[in-house]
């Protein structure tokens, strides 16, 4: 959960929401780097991680001189609304590049959702650190039924309740790996 630590309110739910959820759960939102200078009091609140929305500065993320030695809490980078993975690979490595940033959080546009697999392997080969969903077998290690087929369980990943019981191609297992994470 992140709460906005321009909204007064929020900033006061900190605490509460810390102690009833865990502080690894609670991030604080800022909308600028400024809101930097009172780090210590979100941490103090319970805040286990910032994410900042740096606004396209200079200094980009609170990465002034001097300052990124006094980092208490892991930062993210809020990068802007994407189209496509063009805007995504200009944009990321100079963020990362930013000694008080440890990771990005993306947002893409409804009409670019069927990208995100294809941005995660993109910054997986630009040795960018990415979760992506991986087969620890191939698919030629698979035993096939007659029909050249496997045999596959559809399980909600929330509630981890079995839906099916179906059988997969190769093109399906490959669509799969390339949808899933």
């Amino acid at each position: 959960m992140f709460l906005e630590a321009d909204v007064q309110e929020q900033v006061d739910m900190m605490k509460e929401a810390s102690d009833r959820f865990g502080s690894e759960k609670i991030y604080g939102w800022l909308p600028e780097d400024s809101y930097l200078q009172r780090e210590g009091e979100y941490q103090v609140l319970g805040v286990s991680a910032l994410i900042i929305n740096g606004g396209g500065r200079a200094y980009p993320y609170g990465e002034t001189e001097g300052q990124a030695e006094n980092a208490g809490l892991p930062c993210f980078a809020a990068l802007p609304s994407f189209k496509d993975m063009g805007g995504v690979s200009e944009s990321l490595p100079p963020v990362l590049g930013c000694s008080r940033v440890q990771g990005a959080v993306l947002t893409l546009e409804e009409t670019a959702m069927n990208t995100f697999m294809e941005i995660k392997q993109m910054l997986k080969r630009e040795g960018i650190a990415t979760d992506t969903f991986e087969s620890s077998v191939e698919w030629k290690d698979f035993k096939l039924n007659s029909e050249g087929l496997i045999p596959v369980i559809v399980q909600d990943y929330k509630s981890r309740e079995v839906l099916m019981m179906a059988y997969m191609n190769e093109e399906a297992f490959n669509a799969t790996l390339n949808r899933a994470g």
